[in-house]
């Protein structure tokens, strides 16, 4: 799980967009003229609609091109583009790879290869994690304003404060919440060995930082989206 998240954090810092909007005053990078009616339509998550089954099986057929019954993650970044034809999310690539990576987990009894893709079974998940973290992504991109560095520093997170009240999670300890957004990112250096944290902390603070862990006092995407989510974010994309 916590190479997963390393991974959804390495596409959300190397990701750029190229469009930009406005939005509550913020510069942000958004994709251009998205049509969330239309992207939902595209992805059948319903667990008990019959129709909504059988397109579901359809869409797996035809992401599976040469009917392995398994989905790699290449074969579901081309299926959204190909077969959803759903633009607007196929640049998200760090949804994509959160997706991708909520979904190959949820079978914990495979072993070896299969463990690397997507069954059946498990592409409904994949397209609910799709749609969620899309939105999410979307939400990150209005916090990450001015700079759009794909990384959110302590001081837009102080500033959409306001934005996150709205959608749902009111925080009344910047400092607290900030320090709690940064324990996903102390699991990660945890995961490079066990004085790694420490290490990067103690530069952090020699160069002046403030704000516990990140040598540079930055969340990114994958840490942002488990802290939404423990928080019952509600993203309202009529918003955007």
């Amino acid at each position: 799980i916590i190479f997963s998240r390393l991974l959804c954090n390495i596409f959300a810092a190397v990701f750029v967009l190229s469009k930009k909007k406005s939005f509550l005053g913020f510069r942000v990078t958004m994709p251009s003229g998205v049509d969330w009616a239309a992207i939902k339509d595209k992805f059948p998550t319903d667990l008990a609609d019959p129709a909504q089954k059988r397109r579901r099986a359809e869409l797996f057929a035809q992401f599976d091109d040469d009917r392995s019954g398994e989905l790699s993650l290449a074969k579901l970044d081309k299926g959204v583009r190909d077969v959803l034809r759903a633009t607007a999310v196929f640049d998200a690539k760090p949804a994509i790879m959160c997706a991708y990576e909520a979904a190959r987990h949820v079978n914990q009894s495979k072993t070896g290869i299969h463990k690397d893709f997507v069954e059946r079974p498990e592409f409904r998940v994949f397209l609910v994690k799709l749609l969620q973290y899309f939105e999410l992504y979307e939400f990150f991109q209005v916090m990450d304003k001015g700079d759009l560095d794909h990384r959110l520093s302590f001081e837009q997170f102080q500033s959409v404060l306001p934005l996150l009240a709205q959608h749902g999670v009111r925080v009344t300890s910047p400092d607290s919440a900030w320090n709690e957004l940064h324990h996903h990112v102390k699991r990660r250096y945890d995961a490079e060995g066990p004085t790694a944290y420490a290490q990067k902390y103690a530069v952090h603070l020699a160069s002046g930082g403030h704000h516990k862990p990140d040598p540079k006092g930055h969340v990114l995407f994958g840490d942002f989206c488990d802290w939404a989510l423990k928080h019952h974010l509600d993203v309202d994309h009529d918003d955007f």
